[in-house]
């Protein structure tokens, strides 16, 4: 049940960028922005692309949104550390682990969930990391 719930919150928090896409596109001579108008946007990149990649454009977008992530994760992760144990220490040890999980969401459960390509891989952990190391290490 724990776990169904925590794949729930994962999969709520991994489609907030598509859900809240702000660019149209026209599917069936409608207008539409949001999820379809992302899932649009994804489709017409591997068309032209290939099928690794979404294109530049979506990896900035996606990118912007993980720079935000990981900079909310470093607040809260700041707040509940200092509350529940008085340390930073606490916060340190949990953004390690998340830097960890990262490395297996972005390059083992993405790449065959979603068939990204490396070149992806990397740049969605590292517009991860880089921010949570940065601002991790400087509180």
């Amino acid at each position: 049940m724990i776990i169904t719930r925590l794949q729930q919150l994962h999969h709520f928090l991994e489609t907030i960028p598509d859900r809240l896409y702000p660019f149209r596109a026209e599917i069936d001579g409608v207008r539409r922005r949001g999820r379809q108008a992302y899932v649009a946007a994804v489709e017409r990149a591997r068309a032209r692309y290939g099928k690794e990649t979404i294109g530049h454009w979506l990896i900035v977008y996606r990118s912007a949104w993980h720079i935000l992530g990981s900079i909310v994760v470093v607040m809260i992760a700041t707040v509940v550390s200092e509350a529940l144990f008085g340390t930073l220490v606490g916060m340190q040890v949990f953004l390690l682990g998340l830097i960890v999980f990262l490395f297996l969401q972005e390059f083992y459960w993405h790449p065959v969930r979603y068939a990204q390509g490396r070149v992806k891989s990397y740049i969605d952990w590292l517009t991860w990391v880089i921010p949570i190391v940065t601002l991790g290490w400087l509180v």
